[in-house]
């Protein structure tokens, strides 16, 4: 669902390993969106997980609700909260899908640079270009299309990178870090609003949120 433009993406076990040593020092991330605060919700889903190929980040848009329900589409309200303490920064790059939101972690890194997280599909809820934010504070609420019969999907984008300039992205895997993503139902095929789910249990009907025809940006794909 995120274009990455101007840029090659590539991932690193260097760029890896300093996300992994932020948890190691003992510092607590926190999770982008509580699912707490998601009405009836049981468990996430990777519906457009991270694949080096074709999606660099994991995106916050599917959950099993309590009565084993499919989801897809999350409440606007939702709020998305920074996962550390840094300076957040707003773009405007998604053509009216919301706005783009970075936070420069400086402080997390040895070195003491290069650490920064990226929310896009959002609503940001300060005003201004940049703002000091702490770990948990509110940052944003989900973008929504207008109307309800046609839509594109309410979800976070979300990515960690470990260096970013013109000519490469150094990222890691949200799942690697957030205890929370790693062991997850996979939809199959991945982004698509005709999924299946891999592993045990019975999952019920599937929900679609918000609009009559929700616009899917790209192909799915199906992991290996």
């Amino acid at each position: 669902m995120y274009i990455i433009m101007g840029f090659k993406p590539i991932i690193l076990p260097e760029a890896c390993k300093r996300w992994a040593d932020v948890k190691e020092r003992g510092i607590v991330l926190v999770s982008p969106i509580s699912g707490s605060l998601i009405p009836n919700f049981h468990q996430w889903i990777q519906w457009n997980g991270f694949n080096l190929k074709y999606h660099t980040g994991f995106d916050y848009a599917a959950y099993i609700d309590r009565t084993c329900g499919r989801v897809l589409g999350l409440p606007p309200n939702t709020e998305v909260r920074a996962i550390a303490d840094g300076e957040a920064r707003v773009f405007h790059p998604n053509y009216g899908y919301g706005t783009q939101i970075t936070i420069q972690h400086t402080h997390l890194s040895v070195s003491g640079d290069g650490l920064m997280s990226s929310y896009v599909h959002v609503k940001p809820v300060f005003s201004g270009f940049s703002k000091e934010v702490k770990a948990g504070e509110v940052i944003a609420t989900l973008h929504k299309d207008a109307g309800a019969e046609r839509g594109r999907l309410v979800h976070l984008h979300f990515e960690l990178v470990a260096n970013w300039d013109y000519y490469k992205k150094e990222i890691a895997d949200p799942a690697s870090i957030f205890d929370e993503l790693s062991a997850l139902p996979i939809a199959k095929p991945q982004q698509s609003t005709r999924f299946s789910l891999s592993g045990a249990g019975y999952y019920s009907g599937l929900e679609i949120a918000h609009f009559n025809h929700l616009e899917i940006g790209a192909e799915p794909w199906n992991p290996e």
